[in-house]
């Protein structure tokens, strides 16, 4: 279901929420009465939407569906963050693997931070739940979107960032994967990979090679 940062906040407090942009200015705009009436509030609608559920003894307890989606946004298998060209938050999606360290998810929550803006309960978060798959192809197809200025000829550059846990280490420190990815007038895209262990590569491919590459950064292949 779609949730406001407001709503994020009351579900699960600061530390979850991911403020950039225009979230970011909305957040710090706000005093702590007002994030404590705003939390408030949340909560009574989140209540009538049956996405809380009353527990004992005061407490509350998260329908399913929000459940995953939480879950997912606070430890996910794999996450990749998308920053358009112009660094505008709206349209800029995150995905988010559900499954163990080190494994290939068995289902990604995409998240979209809409460009509409709440008056008291910030921007509009819209989540939904995929196959790899389909995260590849979506992540694809994102990549194609234009994003060129008006009187410019080029498109500009636009970012994937991959953070994974290691196959070989599931304990250890996440890897990341930066691809900075510019598209040509042939329909070709060109792609720099920056890696945490080794110097930044650039290759010219299609985009079902990108689609591969992404296919294998999103988690190992069986066999």
């Amino acid at each position: 279901p779609p949730l406001t940062a407001g709503d994020l906040y009351a579900l699960c407090g600061e530390s979850q929420i991911t403020m950039e942009g225009d979230e970011a200015a909305w957040w710090a705009g706000m005093t702590e009465p007002g994030r404590a009436a705003m939390k408030a509030v949340a909560v009574d609608m989140l209540l009538s939407r049956n996405l809380l559920v009353p527990g004992p003894e005061g407490t509350f307890d998260v329908a399913p569906g929000v459940a995953v989606t939480l879950a997912a946004r606070q430890d996910p298998s794999v996450m990749v963050a998308c920053t358009r060209p112009d660094g505008v938050t709206a349209w800029a999606p995150k995905l988010y693997g559900i499954g163990d360290p080190g494994e290939r998810p068995y289902a990604i929550v995409l998240e979209i931070v809409m460009d509409k803006i709440h008056g008291l309960f910030g921007p509009l978060h819209e989540f939904g739940l995929m196959s790899v798959d389909a995260a590849v192809r979506f992540l694809t197809w994102w990549v194609q979107t234009p994003f060129r200025a008006r009187y410019t000829r080029k498109e500009p550059p636009r970012q994937l960032t991959v953070f994974r846990t290691p196959a070989a280490d599931p304990g250890g420190e996440l890897e990341c994967h930066e691809l900075v990815i510019t598209l040509a007038a042939n329909g070709t895209l060109s792609v720099t990979v920056e890696r945490d262990d080794g110097a930044p590569e650039t290759v010219t491919c299609e985009p079902r090679s990108l689609a591969r590459l992404l296919n294998r950064l999103l988690g190992p292949l069986a066999g």
